[in-house]
């Protein structure tokens, strides 16, 4: 009867965890970073490259200097593009498919860790909740569900293991934490949560529970010997301070918090700004906050293992987005993860089987429910979901400048330049929208105004090829070919492998009289790119 019951409630979850998500599969584009490292990325598109995929970081992205080193989330995206073929719902089917592999490893983790009938409420809220939707509907983001599956693996074979000692569940254990370290850096967390388990719900067999630990922290020593000399190339060191870093992300922890239980304003660009002291009123609330919180916990730890457990679960899982630098301050899928520690606190104080309660539980997961699809819908396109972030983040340069490219992509021109513009007034020295900005003003005709813009631009970033790129030929429209053959000319000493340069600086020579350098630069542009001879007169062959 019990293997029943948990082969329904198993059931239960799957349809649930299905069906709240289900309307990501009408996705209709790709976003974000899916560009460099799916839609242009020529690495995934031949099966053949997979044995590379864990030995080359480079093969992440189109741009080398986009190098990760995640040979799990390229072998699953070749596959998604093997059998989906630049297809986004293909690619969110199997993000949807993770999600509810995830679902179900928590469940049986909650199985363990909980008193009987409780681990349903708990997993049901981690397949649910809507801030699990950017996980589901955007396609980069799977390698936090690949990390995540591969986490959740290593926990529940520990169980399992510390219970019955079959080396089966070892072998599993040491396979979900390659797969994690594969998917993701985060893997390195796994042996933080078997300690937190152990300490705080021991078992009965030490010298297996012992045995897994050190093959958990093993593998992710030697991984972390592995990344090292895999890393080659620049993670943004100097983002911020170290002191910066602390003092963002204890703001970031508390907003976490609150995006769990108010999710009702999610957005791909929180609006959520750094703070540089420790000292700033809200971190040191938030800090207040968090500490309190903790030290209630670590003090009735006996009294209540599984609440301690659920709270050190969501600080473990957070912990390296804590300590680590990253470009981005706050997204909705890095505390993918760390909800299952929340769900793990559900399931221990959520509703008991008093009159009612049934009735609760429905009416809150239909509403997460109806919240998950209307994430879903805002991610269909680049436009829906720049337009979700812009209500919900109205002075968040990134949103209006995401938002103004997909308007200039598809041709609305004047809505492209009000946000281009929104976006400048809110960050003065922001290139990428003053280069696009100087772009849409010389598709115009509107030559001096772009030619301010870009100037503005060269000044922020003196060595984007894109803004001096645009500049040249401003200058070429202007007939000031002297003027553009020095910008192509910087453009190309930040990077000579481009070809559409190499191709613009050969026609403003020619048009300044320097027949034979610009030979040369058509020549190598046809060397760098073959299909440029189909824009090239018969001379220049």
């Amino acid at each position: 009867m019990k293997g029943r019951m948990g082969r329904h409630a198993a059931w239960l979850l799957l349809g649930l965890a299905l069906f709240s998500h289900l309307p990501a599969l009408q996705g209709a584009e790709f976003h974000y970073d899916d560009g460099h490292s799916l839609v242009r990325n020529p690495h995934i598109r031949d099966l053949a490259n997979l044995p590379r995929f864990f030995l080359d970081p480079s093969m992440f992205s189109e741009n080398p200097s986009d190098a990760m080193y995640r040979p799990v989330v390229l072998v699953a995206h070749a596959v998604s593009q093997s059998l989906f073929p630049d297809s986004p719902a293909g690619f969110l089917a199997l993000n949807l498919a993770l999600h509810a592999l995830a679902t179900l490893l928590l469940y049986h983790i909650l199985c363990c860790l909980l008193a009987k009938g409780r681990s349903l409420f708990g997993a049901s809220l981690f397949a649910l909740h809507p801030l699990q939707t950017e996980v589901v509907n955007y396609a980069s983001a799977r390698s936090e569900s690949l990390a995540a599956v591969g986490i959740l693996l290593v926990v529940f074979a520990f169980l399992r293991y510390r219970d019955s000692g079959s080396n089966i569940w070892l072998a599993a254990l040491a396979g979900g934490q390659l797969f994690a370290l594969g998917a993701k850096e985060t893997g390195v967390v796994a042996p933080l949560l078997l300690l937190l388990i152990d300490r705080l719900m021991p078992g009965n067999r030490a010298r297996t529970t012992r045995r897994a630990q050190l093959i958990s922290t093993g593998l992710v020593a030697v991984y972390l010997l592995v990344y090292a000399s895999f890393r080659t190339y620049s993670t943004g060191p100097g983002l911020r301070s170290s002191t910066a870093q602390l003092a963002t992300q204890t703001k970031a922890l508390l907003h976490y918090l609150r995006g769990i239980a108010v999710p009702v304003d999610l957005s791909v660009t929180p609006q959520f700004t750094e703070s540089q002291s420790l000292l700033d009123a809200v971190v040191i609330l938030a800090g207040a906050a968090i500490a309190s919180g903790v030290l209630l916990l670590w003090q009735n730890r006996r009294r209540h293992p599984q609440l301690a457990v659920a709270a050190g679960w969501w600080l473990i899982c957070l912990l390296p987005t804590l300590i680590v630098p990253l470009n981005v301050l706050v997204n909705d899928h890095r505390p993918y993860l760390a909800m299952g520690g929340m769900a793990m606190a559900a399931g221990v104080i959520g509703p008991r089987r008093l009159p009612g309660a049934g009735f609760l539980s429905g009416l809150v997961a239909l509403i997460l429910i109806s919240l998950c699809w209307q994430r879903a819908f805002a991610w269909q396109t680049e436009i829906t979901l720049w337009q979700n972030a812009v209500r919900e983040g109205p002075s968040v340069a990134v949103a209006h400048h995401n938002l103004a490219f997909a308007y200039h992509q598809g041709g609305q021109m004047s809505l492209a330049q009000s946000h281009y513009e929104q976006a400048i007034a809110l960050k003065p020295d922001y290139a990428r929208p003053l280069t696009n900005l100087g772009a849409l003003y010389r598709d115009a005709g509107r030559l001096d105004e772009a030619e301010a813009v870009l100037l503005r631009a060269t000044r922020s970033e003196p060595g984007s090829v894109e803004t001096l790129n645009n500049l040249g030929l401003v200058y070429a429209a202007q007939g000031r070919f002297d003027q553009a053959v020095r910008a192509y000319q910087a453009a190309l000493q930040a990077d000579a492998g481009i070809s559409e340069v190499w191709y613009n600086l050969g026609l403003a020579q020619r048009d300044a009289g320097q027949t034979e350098d610009a030979r040369r630069s058509l020549q190598r542009a046809l060397q760098l790119d073959p299909g440029i001879h189909k824009r090239l007169g018969p001379s220049h062959r």
